[in-house]
C-alpha cells in the first residue's frame, strides 16, 4: 500500500537523522519491520527525492546517514499526525476564510517552514496520498467576523444581539441570544442557544445572521443542558422530540442505505426480494421528509402515518409541477373570453360566477409560508385568462416568484395586474420585476430551502438565469 510506503519512509528518514554514526542495514531491517531489497528501495526513493544519503563501509558492513551540513528541521510530528493534519486542512477547506480554517493552515505553515527544503517536498507527497473532496456547503468567507466574534461570546459567555432572517418565512427580527455551542453539520455552521425572544433554547443558521453584536450582559448556561441530548434525536439540524420511524427501500438502494450511518438510533432489517428496512428514533421531520424524497421511488414511509401522508402530498405536488411544465406551463383551464354575448355566454357566465373562489384583499403571506403550490391568472393577448401553477417564496417576509421565457411572464410585462388564487381563495395582486443577483441568489436560497430536492432536480436544467418578480397589493 502506498500509505504503509510513506509512512515507512518517513520512519526511515527520522532514523537516518537521529544517526551520526549512521545506520546498519540489518538493523533498518529490524526497525522497520521489512526486508533489505525493500530497504534498498526506500533510499533510492529518498536519495531520488534530494535527500543527501551518504553510505559508509565500516568492518565490512554498510552504514548509511545523511551529509553531516544536512539539517532535517524541528520536526516534532510522526507521519501519522502530519498526514492528520493535512486531512484536517482539507476538511476544515469549507471554511475557508474563517478562524476555524485559517489557524489550521496558518499551523501547517510555520511546520513547513521550519523544514529543509527536502522535507518539505516529501510531506508534500505525504499529504497527497490522502485527500478529501467536500461535499455541498455553503459559504462562509464574508463572515469572518462575525464567526471570530460568536466564537468569542461563547467562549467568554457574552449575550450576543442580532438582527436574524428566519428561513422558512424570510421574516427578519432583532433577537438576544446567549450562544451555548457553534456547531457544525450538513455543510452548515449553527449557533445553539438560548433565545430571549422566545425564551426556549434554539438553533439558527450564522449564514442568515445579517447584523451582529457582542453586548457586557453575561450569562449562565442553563442547569441540566446536554448538547448532546439536545441535538441527539434529530437528523438533521432542527431540534424535535423523536418518533419511531421505519422506511422500506428497495433493492436498488439496499446495498447504499446499509452503507451508511443515518442515525445513531437506526437498525437495519433485510426484507424479502433483496429490500431494506430502516427504523429510526428521530425528530426533524421536514429534513427528513426532503432526505426519503432523494430516493424518489425507491424509498417509502412504512410509519408514522404522518410522515407518509406528508411524503405523498410532496410527490403529488411534483408531479402536478411536472405534468404543468410539460404542458409549457399551461394550466388545462381557460376561462371564457370577455365580452361574450347570447344566452350560452350568459350561462358561462353566471356557472362561472357562482363557481368561482371568494374573494379577499390581499394574502397574509406570512400564514402562507407553508403552502406550495399558488396559481396565477393572467390576461393572454387575445384576452383569454391564463392560469399558471407555480412556486413562491418569502425573502424579508415579502413573495417572490421565478420563471424564465413564459407567456404569464409575457402577460405581465404588457400588464402587470394579476390575480392569485390560493386555495380556494382569489385576490388582486400586481407583480414587478426585480433586477440583479443579490436577490437571483436570495430567492433561489429560499427556494431551495422550501422545496429541497424538488428544487435539486429542476436547478441543474437552467439554461440561463430566471427571471425574479414581487408580488405587491393590486393599485
Amino acid at each position: 500500500m502506498r500509505g504503509d510506503q510513506l509512512a515507512r519512509q518517513w520512519q526511515l528518514i527520522q532514523r537516518l537523522a537521529k544517526s551520526r554514526a549512521g545506520c546498519g542495514l540489518d538493523e533498518l531491517v529490524d526497525e522497520l519491520g521489512c526486508v533489505r531489497r525493500t530497504i534498498y528501495r526506500d533510499l533510492d526513493a529518498l536519495m531520488f527525492a534530494g535527500f543527501p544519503v551518504i553510505s559508509e563501509k565500516r568492518d565490512g558492513r554498510s552504514y548509511y546517514r545523511f551529509l553531516d551540513t544536512f539539517s532535517l528541521g524541528d520536526v516534532p510530528f510522526t507521519s501519522d499526525e502530519i498526514l492528520a493534519l493535512a486531512f484536517s486542512e482539507d476538511l476544515l477547506r469549507i471554511l475557508e476564510g474563517t478562524v476555524f480554517h485559517d489557524s489550521i493552515a496558518s499551523a501547517l505553515g510555520k511546520i513547513r517552514a521550519g523544514l529543509s527544503p527536502e522535507l518539505a517536498e516529501y510531506l508534500a507527497r505525504l499529504g497527497e496520498s490522502f485527500r478529501v473532496l467536500p461535499g455541498p456547503h455553503k459559504s462562509y468567507a464574508h463572515l469572518r467576523d462575525t464567526i471570530q466574534a460568536l466564537h468569542d461570546a461563547v467562549l467568554r459567555r457574552r449575550t450576543v444581539r442580532m438582527r436574524y432572517r428566519t428561513g422558512r418565512t424570510g421574516t427578519v427580527a432583532d433577537r438576544d441570544l446567549d450562544p451555548y455551542r457553534v456547531w457544525y453539520r450538513s455543510g452548515g455552521l449553527y449557533v445553539v442557544g438560548l433565545d430571549h425572544k422566545s425564551d426556549e433554547i434554539r438553533t439558527f443558521a450564522i449564514d442568515r445572521i445579517q447584523k451582529f453584536s457582542v453586548t457586557d450582559a453575561g450569562f449562565e448556561v442553563q442547569a441540566g443542558f446536554d448538547f448532546e441530548a439536545y441535538v441527539g434525536s434529530s437528523f438533521g439540524v432542527i431540534a424535535e422530540p423523536a418518533t419511531r420511524v421505519r422506511i422500506r427501500f428497495d433493492r436498488r438502494w439496499a446495498t447504499y442505505v446499509a452503507e451508511h450511518i443515518w442515525h445513531p438510533s437506526q437498525t437495519l432489517t433485510r426484507v424479502r426480494g433483496g429490500a431494506l428496512e430502516l427504523t429510526m428514533e428521530v425528530g426533524g421531520t421536514a429534513e427528513l421528509r426532503q432526505w426519503i424524497l432523494s430516493f424518489g421511488a425507491g424509498a417509502e414511509v412504512l410509519e408514522p402515518e404522518r410522515l407518509r401522508e406528508e411524503v405523498v402530498k410532496d410527490l403529488s405536488a411534483a408531479l402536478e409541477r411536472y405534468e404543468a411544465a410539460s404542458a409549457g406551463g399551461r394550466a388545462p383551464r381557460k376561462t371564457p373570453r370577455k365580452g361574450r354575448t347570447g344566452a350560452v355566454g350568459l350561462l358561462a357566465a353566471m356557472l362561472l360566477w357562482f363557481a368561482a373562489p371568494a374573494e379577499a384583499g390581499y394574502p397574509d403571506w406570512e400564514s402562507m409560508a407553508d403552502v406550495g403550490v399558488i396559481e396565477i391568472i393572467t390576461t393572454d393577448e387575445d384576452g383569454d385568462a391564463r392560469e399558471t401553477k407555480i412556486w413562491f417564496v418569502l425573502v424579508d417576509g415579502e413573495p417572490y416568484l421565478r420563471t424564465n421565457d413564459s407567456r404569464w411572464l409575457a402577460n405581465l410585462r404588457r400588464d402587470p395586474a394579476c390575480r392569485l388564487r390560493v386555495d380556494d381563495t382569489v385576490y388582486d395582486a400586481r407583480a414587478e420585476e426585480i433586477l440583479g443577483d443579490e436577490i437571483l441568489e436570495r430567492v433561489d436560497a429560499a427556494s431551495a430551502e422550501k422545496y429541497g430536492w424538488q428544487e435539486s432536480l429542476i436547478h441543474p436544467f437552467r439554461l440561463k438565469k430566471p427571471e425574479i418578480l414581487r408580488l405587491t397589493p393590486a393599485e
